[in-house]
C-alpha cells in the first residue's frame, strides 16, 4: 500500500512538467499557445534570478557595485514590461494578447541574463565588468 501511496505522489508531481513539456512542444490552441508563453516565461524568469543572485553575490564586498546593479536590475524590470506591454497592444483585449505579451517576456529576459552572465564571465582588460575583488568602489 505504501509503494502506491509514493507511486500517486511522483505521478502527481512529475507527470505535470512531462505533460506540460510534450503540450509546449506542439501546442495547438491558443490556450496552450498562451500556456506554454506562461510557462516559458516562468523558466526564463528563474534563469534570470539565478544569474542576478549570482552576480549580486559577487559583488557583496563592493557596496557601490551591488547598489547599482539593484538599481540598474530594477530599472530593466520596469522596462521590460512597459516594452512587452506596447508590444502586446495591437492585441488588446483579443485572446493572443497573453501569449504575445509573455512571448516577449520571455525574449527581452533572455537577453539580459545573456548581459549578466556576461558580467559575471570578466574578461581580463575589460574595463566595464567588474570582477569579485575588485578594490574599485
Amino acid at each position: 500500500m505504501k509503494a502506491i501511496w509514493v507511486l500517486g505522489i511522483c505521478l502527481a508531481v512529475f507527470a505535470p512538467s512531462v505533460a506540460f513539456a510534450e503540450l509546449c512542444d506542439n501546442p495547438v490552441t491558443q490556450s496552450d499557445m498562451t500556456y506554454c508563453a506562461g510557462w516559458q516565461f516562468k523558466k526564463d524568469d528563474a534563469g534570470l534570478n539565478d544569474v542576478y543572485g549570482r552576480l549580486k553575490e559577487n559583488y557583496s564586498e563592493i557596496p557601490s557595485a551591488k547598489s547599482a546593479l539593484t538599481k540598474a536590475q530594477r530599472a530593466w524590470v520596469a522596462f521590460r514590461d512597459a516594452e512587452c506591454k506596447l508590444e502586446a497592444v495591437g492585441e488588446e483585449g483579443g485572446t493572443a494578447q497573453p501569449m504575445i505579451y509573455n512571448q516577449c517576456l520571455s525574449r527581452l529576459t533572455t537577453l539580459r541574463i545573456e548581459q549578466l552572465q556576461k558580467r559575471l564571465d570578466c574578461q581580463e582588460g575589460d574595463l566595464t565588468c567588474i570582477a569579485a575583488g575588485d578594490a574599485a568602489n
